[in-house]
């Protein structure tokens, strides 16, 4: 179900060197992830910084956990390999947080985490169930289910009240109703290439060429030969040029970052020829005209490359033979349970016919 992802990500790798695969420049090498950890007590107070990430657990999440040291023995044994392997891969991941994680050894590929306070997510994964179960078997004694639900109307409504006080240290300004906030971003055509869209960027654009982008306007540009471009006609990942006087071999750059998937058509002549691109010096796609030009017109559009639209087939596929799994499983395992019901009342009934047949002798 996951081609759909990487598959074209191994294509688009092989293709060209793009921003978020580059070490240097996501800053994901292990010195650099080093630095990133937390320290143990930003998991109960947060270190004040404007517009900072909180890392805070709470005491109400803190205190459901140490409940476990009270109810332990008295999990059912069903569920103790379950709890036992949540609360161990919960605590690696939260020690796998700060800074006392030996992340300056640990091999690149667990370096493209690049925060490694990333993993508290995983960690709230693991131990949120086993909160769950440590306050079950802790009320479990308790036999008034109305007091069972009151006890659990309060304990959320503590974790709901520690929530909000949380929040509130870091209020959100509202710009849905600012216009000059929107007109500022409609008014500008491009993204800064330092911005956090850089990830997908070609490293040409990016890196190596600085403020190349910034800089270009959204057309065409010849690097080489001689053309005239009469006009140009850009909508999303559409476009088309018409051109004149066109000489065979000149280069044109394209507005558009290099990714393999487009679909370029030269008119010329009554016929249409396809032409190949690659990669610009600066990022951008780059074409030759294939033979000489007196009037035609050049037409682009991204159509995905045939191993991105067979990568989604499969995707499709296994997300719909996984469906057919699950319909079928739970049938499985109904049916399991079924037996399983009919062999405990069979069990149930033959020993009530044995207490029946006991109390029989005893009264003869």
């Amino acid at each position: 179900m996951s081609a759909m992802f990487l598959i074209p990500m191994l294509e688009f790798k092989s293709a060209t060197d793009y921003a978020i695969l580059r070490p240097e420049i996501m800053k994901t090498n292990s010195e650099d992830v080093s630095t990133k950890g937390i320290e143990m007590w930003q998991f109960l107070k947060d270190k004040g910084e404007e517009n900072g990430v909180s890392f805070v657990v709470g005491i109400p999440f803190i205190t459901m956990l140490l409940i476990g040291i009270l109810v332990y023995n008295k999990i059912d044994e069903k569920y103790k390999d379950f709890y036992i392997t949540s609360v161990i891969l919960g605590l690696i991941s939260v020690f796998m947080c700060t800074i006392y994680f030996p992340w300056r050894f640990m091999p690149d590929f667990m370096c493209t985490l690049q925060y490694p306070w990333r993993l508290l997510g995983l960690a709230y994964f693991f131990l949120v169930p086993v909160c769950a179960m440590n306050v079950y078997y802790l009320l479990k004694g308790i036999n008034k289910n109305w007091l069972k639900r009151l006890i659990y109307a309060i304990v959320i409504a503590i974790i709901c009240v520690f929530t909000i006080m949380e929040l509130n240290q870091y209020p959100v300004d509202d710009t849905s109703q600012d216009k000059e906030y929107e007109d500022s971003i409609y008014a500008n055509p491009q993204i800064h290439y330092y911005s956090i869209n850089r990830d997908n960027m070609p490293v040409k654009a990016l890196y190596e060429q600085g403020g190349y982008c910034l800089d270009r306007e959204d057309n065409v540009v010849v690097t080489q030969g001689n053309v005239d471009i009469i006009s140009e006609t850009k909508e999303a990942f559409h476009m088309e040029i018409e051109i004149e006087n066109g000489e065979k071999d000149t280069i044109l750059e394209l507005p558009f970052l290099f990714y393999p998937g487009y679909r370029i058509i030269l008119e010329n002549d009554g016929k249409q020829t396809e032409i190949e691109y690659v990669e610009s010096e600066n990022g951008f796609i780059q074409i030759t005209l294939p033979e000489n030009v007196q009037n035609g017109k050049i037409i682009t559009d991204y159509t995905a490359t045939i191993l991105e639209k067979a990568a989604y087939a499969v995707s499709g596929v296994g997300l719909i033979l996984f469906c057919i799994y699950v319909v079928f499983y739970r049938k499985k395992v109904k049916k399991v349970e079924d037996e399983i019901e009919k062999i405990d009342n069979t069990a149930k009934n033959n020993l009530n016919e044995d207490e029946s047949n006991k109390e029989e002798i005893n009264e003869n």
